[in-house]
């Protein structure tokens, strides 16, 4: 988990102060802590490893003590959808637990270390053709069919969020800001109003207006987007901003140039 400077994913964590605990532990029972990862808005990520099994994995651990705030809401949220989630196209929820000091306590999980590259990364050092794309990204869809069939909207597709391993194969990665396709009565986070959440320039439409209409459109538009950006080497729009108000205005203006003016075997109208 790394900061992105294109993610809008600013939660009441960023205002939490910091945490008292160590900043590298030692040990989150029964694990031995080897390296940070990573760190963002919502926890820091570290490297770890089991005795028994002998395993690697990667531990989130939540930043800040407000257990009744948003962020400790949607980091609970978080275990509640990857608990859901056996595919091998995602990265698996292991354990969770809670680390703790005389002051406060810091819930933590432990999930499936995937050793891999980012899905762009992967794709260029590989030399993928067009039929290899095609069949490492419809591998991605399955997995988000299997999420979207429990209900469960990721928001925040794109190839930072997918590994691939050794062997080829995909896994999705940061359900921090998933949603549960459900009413939002039911839901057990609520996004504050006018909040954005996800990466812009992989967002759909409708990510810009209301929470309120997203559905599992979201995720397929995503993943168009990185299918085009994975076949092309560039965005769909191609952002010429930093404001964020002209950004959301050309993704949601702007005629996007077939992806068969990049490449002419496939099908579209070139203009």
């Amino acid at each position: 988990m790394h900061a992105d400077p294109n993610a809008l994913t600013q939660d009441a964590a960023a205002s939490t102060p910091p945490i008292k605990l160590a900043a590298s532990p030692v040990q989150i029972d029964p694990y031995r802590v080897l390296e940070l990862l990573g760190l963002g808005g919502m926890g820091r990520v570290y490297l770890a490893e089991s005795e028994l099994p002998k395993r690697k994995v990667a531990i989130k651990l939540m930043l800040g003590a407000d257990v009744h705030g948003e962020s400790f809401a949607r980091f609970r949220q978080e275990m509640e959808v990857l608990a859901q989630l056996d595919h091998p196209g995602i990265a698996r929820l292991y354990e969770v637990g809670e680390l703790s000091d005389a002051s406060q306590t810091q819930p933590w999980y432990a999930m499936e270390y995937v050793a891999g590259l980012p899905l762009d990364e992967y794709v260029k050092r590989h030399r993928l053709s067009i039929g290899q794309i095609f069949t490492l990204v419809g591998k991605i869809a399955r997995a988000i069919h299997f999420a979207h069939q429990r209900g469960i909207i990721h928001r925040d597709l794109k190839p930072a969020n997918i590994l691939v391993d050794q062997e080829g194969q995909p896994k999705l990665l940061d359900f921090g800001i998933a949603r549960l396709n459900r009413s939002e009565s039911d839901a057990h986070v609520k996004t504050r109003m006018g909040q954005i959440l996800g990466t812009l320039a992989y967002m759909s439409p409708e990510q810009f207006s209301s929470s309120n209409l997203l559905d599992v459109r979201a995720d397929v538009y995503a993943l168009g987007v990185i299918l085009y950006e994975l076949l092309s080497g560039e965005l769909p729009v191609k952002l010429s901003t930093d404001s964020l108000l002209e950004v959301i205005r050309e993704l949601t203006e702007s005629k996007r140039k077939p992806i068969s003016a990049h490449h002419k075997s496939l099908p579209g109208k070139s203009s």
